[in-house]
């Protein structure tokens, strides 16, 4: 008796043991990944916003295997926010301040993550 792959979609594999179709045991499904490239992350943040004004980024995620969840990380100021399915950082800012280490994650459908390299973000009155 052999394993064999049967049935193949979306990078996914339903994965048997047996010859016979009809005595063959199912083992389960099993991701396809293969050479999937590396999950990355890129955008280019705004080191200075006025308080309450409107603040519109985004940053843009490659390689890995979709869907992406993105998350904002560090202490960002109140009233920014993302899109977890879009990566769109927007809002306004209604505390001025300076937030030091900020970054935006992304996680891919295998649960890797890329991180967009730490910046200072000055909320001015």
């Amino acid at each position: 008796m052999s394993k064999s792959p049967v049935v193949s979609f979306r990078n996914t594999a339903l994965i048997f043991w047996g010859e016979n179709p009809i005595r063959t045991v199912y083992l389960g499904t099993f991701p396809l990944w293969g050479a999937v490239p590396a999950l990355t992350i890129s955008g280019v943040m705004f080191p200075t916003v006025e308080v309450n004004s409107d603040y519109n980024e985004s940053v843009l995620a490659d390689g890995g295997l979709t869907p992406y969840l993105y998350s904002l990380e560090g202490s960002w100021p109140a009233g920014i926010t993302i899109g977890s399915s879009t990566g769109i950082i927007s809002g306004s800012a209604n505390t001025p301040g300076v937030y030091d280490n900020l970054s935006v994650r992304v996680r891919d459908a295998r649960g890797y993550k890329a991180y967009l390299d730490e910046f200072t973000l000055t909320v001015t009155d």
